[in-house]
């Protein structure tokens, strides 16, 4: 089942190159000796997402070698990320500029101005910002974490950034790096620019790309970030995501499925709390592994872990940094202190409570939730021996799993994309009792998903945080009954999702000819038998599969016989991995 809407999408991820493969559009050396045409540059959609991919790739050093809360806070929503990277990628059509934001140094302390600026301005939005509150005065309430929601309050509050400019650093970065320097740009003297923002609203809304992208994705801004599939049960949203899932494996694309979301929440898997707060599910991370494995074995055998001692400075991957709950241990507290507005309480009110030292009888039933994967497994070569580490010792599965997801992000060489299927499942309880939550909005002594460590690592719609690659996921309304599912549902940033609508005739007539032409279907459908089934489905996917069988006109058992014989050629190819 080939929809439109996997294709498209497939179209656009395609563009994304690795470090090397952009080295062929983003060429410094023919940049310095004004070769480089940047006006024509903005009408190509391929040289546009290699400039994109450079920007973002930026803005993801400097939040790594930063460490604040606000700059990681901010930047980790979509919305803000994107708009930023395009009002600057757009802005290298002006002569003036695009020297100084082609050249890495430059550009990196462009953009921190930018965020600097962004945070003085806005900084009573950020209460959070306090060093410490264990004192517990102030109160942040969850909305408190993410205080900017939209571009357009950055463009209300700012209307122009102005930027002194010297081109003395672009003639230093040349000296140091043997580029040759074009004459007209060897002058020395400093440039006033001024970035006026209003201009970019009114005229694109943030969504402005070359016209040959716009063309096939229109009003779709989730090119370097992925989306949400969402729609009618039965409209093909799994099958889109299939779709992605064979492409990317033709592509050499590293991928993270997560067939069943509600596996996660509603599995049955023992459940442990670490210190940090996040329930783990060891044998389920070690399920997910082998799964893992078996997709991606070619690739993680030859994904080799850098441990220069360069590496340990700049914003690539090193091991060792992930905890035994699959937490990253540069970044913020995984479970915070909250004030709960509807009950007036802070969210760890249960300790005023709790007479029992839980936290203590825990560490003593598992003294290895101290322990991290690194003082067991001290130098694995590759990510295969990591893989293969957590698969042999369940109990350090979530540690190895989050040092994958760590490594894959942050590889400069593989791209990597993210497919979560009932993507909202994780947006209701788990089935997982604790009196933990009694405070919590309509989650009912239930675990969230949110504090559930195999969740979190999947959870967060943070495509653009990934240097190659993206993240798609898609609703389901399969246990959902007649309730219908949109993005606002969840607060889901705006532009990043598709709504996958029911078959149209022709769809339906060229579905029916596969079938009968392949023999999958029992009887010829005449012209008005297709029309009939139309009219009785709506084009409707799956009320179709249904329908049909219900008359036995699809050859008996042929899905179960499909799938086993899938499944029985992965296993054959698992016994050789």
């Amino acid at each position: 089942m080939c929809r439109e809407y996997g294709l498209k999408l497939a179209n656009s991820f395609s563009y994304l190159k690795t470090e090397s493969e952009r080295k062929e559009f983003f060429d410094l050396e023919k940049i310095y000796k004004g070769e480089f045409d940047f006006k024509q540059m903005v009408n190509k959609f391929e040289v546009f997402t290699v400039f994109y991919q450079e920007f973002s790739n930026t803005f993801l050093k400097i939040i790594r070698e930063k460490k604040e809360a606000e700059y990681i806070y901010m930047l980790q929503n979509p919305e803000i990320f994107d708009s930023l990277v395009t009002v600057f990628v757009k802005t290298l059509r002006k002569n003036h500029i695009n020297l100084f934001l082609v050249t890495p140094t430059t550009r990196e302390e462009i953009f921190k101005e930018v965020l600097k600026l962004i945070h003085e301005k806005l900084a009573n939005k950020f209460k959070f910002s306090s060093k410490d509150n264990t004192g517990k005065d102030l109160r942040i309430s969850e909305k408190d974490y993410y205080p900017i929601s939209y571009f357009e309050e950055i463009i209300n509050e700012f209307k122009i950034f102005k930027f002194t400019l010297n081109y003395e650093d672009i003639v230093k970065y040349c000296k140091e790096n043997n580029f040759e320097l074009h004459e007209k740009f060897n002058i020395d003297k400093k440039v006033n620019f001024s970035l006026h923002l209003t201009g970019f609203y009114e005229n694109c809304k943030m969504l402005w790309r070359p016209k040959d992208h716009r063309e096939i994705m229109d009003r779709f801004k989730g090119f370097n970030t992925g989306g949400l599939l969402y729609g009618e049960g039965g409209s093909g949203k799994s099958m889109t995501l299939a779709y992605l899932h064979a492409w990317a494996k033709e592509s050499n694309w590293v991928v993270f499925a997560v067939n069943d979301a509600r596996r996660f929440t509603h599995g049955g898997y023992e459940v442990e709390q670490h210190p940090s707060g996040l329930y783990i599910q060891p044998d389920l991370a070690k399920e997910f592994l082998i799964e893992f494995k078996i997709m991606n074995y070619d690739i993680l055998k030859n994904a080799i872990i850098d441990y220069s001692e360069d590496n340990k400075i700049t914003d690539k991957y090193t091991y060792g940094n992930i905890d035994f709950a699959g937490n990253d241990l540069n970044e913020r507290d995984p479970n915070p202190i909250l004030w709960d507005e509807r009950h007036h309480v802070y969210t760890d009110s249960w300790k005023l409570h709790n007479m029992i030292p839980e936290d203590q009888i825990n560490l003593r039933d598992h003294p290895d939730h101290k322990t991290i994967l690194s003082e067991f497994l001290k130098e694995p070569r590759t990510v295969l021996d990591i893989v293969n580490y957590g698969i042999e010792n369940e109990r350090m599965s979530t540690n190895a799993l989050g040092e994958v997801i760590s490594y894959f992000k942050s590889s400069n060489n593989h791209k990597s994309i993210f497919l979560v299927d009932g993507y909202n499942e994780w947006f209701k309880p788990s089935m997982y009792d604790t009196y933990k939550y009694a405070n919590y909005r309509h989650y009912e002594n239930k675990i969230p998903p949110f504090d559930i460590a195999m969740c979190r690592m999947f959870m967060n719609f943070n495509g653009h945080m990934i240097k190659n690659g993206v993240k798609v996921v898609a609703s389901t309304c399969h246990r959902f009954g007649n309730h219908e599912f949109t993005p606002e549902h969840i607060n889901y940033p705006r532009n990043y999702s598709i709504k996958v609508d029911n078959l149209r005739l022709d769809d339906m007539r060229n579905a029916l000819g596969y079938y009968m032409t392949n023999g999958i279907a029992v009887q010829i459908y005449s012209e008005q038998e297709i029309q009939n089934l139309y009219s009785f489905t709506q084009g409707n996917w799956k009320q179709m599969h249904l329908d049909m069988r219900n008359g036995i006109r699809l050859l008996p058992n042929y899905t179960h016989f499909l799938y086993r014989k899938i499944r029985d050629k992965e296993i054959k190819r698992a016994k050789n991995i």
